[in-house]
């Protein structure tokens, strides 16, 4: 598909795809908005890092 006739494929998915369409998923303000989002779930679903034991120190 050429790139100028991306902006009306996208406004047709947008008119005749249901509202729980996946695609409907991939929308954005901007990539900006997309990478904050991404950090922000990320940083959400972190769990907390166990603690570890301290490590043995070397026989001679």
């Amino acid at each position: 598909m050429p790139y100028h006739a991306l902006a009306e494929a996208h406004r047709r998915l947008m008119r005749d795809l249901p509202a729980d369409s996946p695609y409907r998923q991939t929308e954005a303000t901007s990539l900006t908005s997309s990478i904050v989002s991404l950090w922000r779930r990320a940083k959400a679903s972190e769990t907390p890092t166990t603690t570890h034991a301290a490590p043995r120190a070397a026989s001679a």
